[in-house]
Parts: C-alpha cells; sequence; structure tokens
C-alpha cells in the first residue's frame, strides 16, 4: 500500500475538518450577540453539559477515543468563550455586511453536504447496530472501505 495516497485521503478530511471548524466558530459571534441581546452570560454549564455528554454517547457508540473528543472541544469552547467575551465587553461586533449571491449559494451548498454528510453516517452506523455490531466496528468498516479503495489506486 502506498502511504502517499493513505496521507492523500487524510489530507481531505484534514481539510474538511478545517472548514467545518472555520464555520462553526464564525456562527459564535451571533450565539454572543443573542446572549447580550438576551442578557445570557457566556458561560452555559448546563449547555457544556450536554455537549460533553453527547460527545460521552457518541464515543461509546463509535468507539472513538471519549479523551480525543473531549479535549478537542474543550479547546473549540474556549476559543467559542474568548470571542463571546470580545464581542459582549464591545471590543468586537459580528460582520453583518452582505454577501456576495454567489457566496451564499455556496454556503447553501455545504450546509446540504453537511447534512447529507451526516445523514449517510448515520446510515451506515444505523445499519451496524442493526446487525448488533458495535462502535468500533463503524471504524473498522470505515478502514476496510478506505484499505479497498487506496488498494485500487495504488
Amino acid at each position: 500500500m502506498d502511504l502517499q495516497v493513505i496521507r492523500k485521503y487524510l489530507d481531505q478530511l484534514d481539510t474538511a475538518l478545517r472548514y467545518i471548524l472555520l464555520q462553526r466558530m464564525s456562527i459564535i459571534p451571533l450565539v454572543a450577540e443573542t446572549k447580550l441581546d438576551n442578557n445570557t452570560p457566556v458561560f452555559q454549564p448546563e449547555r457544556e453539559a450536554e455537549i460533553f455528554n453527547a460527545l460521552q454517547a457518541f464515543s461509546l457508540n463509535s468507539g472513538l477515543n471519549p479523551e480525543l473528543l473531549t479535549d478537542i472541544y474543550k479547546s473549540i469552547i474556549k476559543d467559542a468563550h474568548r470571542i463571546q467575551n470580545e464581542i459582549i465587553v464591545g471590543t468586537a461586533k459580528a460582520d453583518s455586511s452582505p454577501l456576495q449571491i454567489d457566496l451564499l449559494q455556496i454556503f447553501d451548498d455545504m450546509d446540504k453536504n453537511i447534512k447529507e454528510y451526516i445523514k449517510h453516517v448515520e446510515s451506515i452506523r444505523q445499519v451496524l447496530a442493526s446487525q448488533s455490531n458495535s462502535g468500533e466496528d463503524f471504524s473498522k468498516a470505515s478502514t476496510n472501505y478506505y484499505n479497498k479503495k487506496i488498494a485500487l489506486e495504488s
């Protein structure tokens, strides 16, 4: 198996992760302004508990390392708090400038693709669960898929 071919897939997934994170963080100013309008504190312990509980459940169902997810989300939440605090104390403002029409279409397409991707992944998880497979089997099935796909390209 060719390591460069494998890395090509990793690079594609890494790029997708970066852009999804960029999209996620671009929503934070809207959260801050809504909290400011509603006199809601930045730190919402019940919301964070909800997020971390969902991460734990996902880890159990997928076999993904729970510490990995927790560490990543702690960093995301820490930066989200930083952005919200900057907006709430008035040092930053959510950008409400109008977007070009072509950008709006691209963002709409990205949202649809993300929803479709999640739907497909959820379908795979449901098939595996209906066959009494664990979350680790999802990872194995994905590894087998890439193993076959990469073998064809090598």
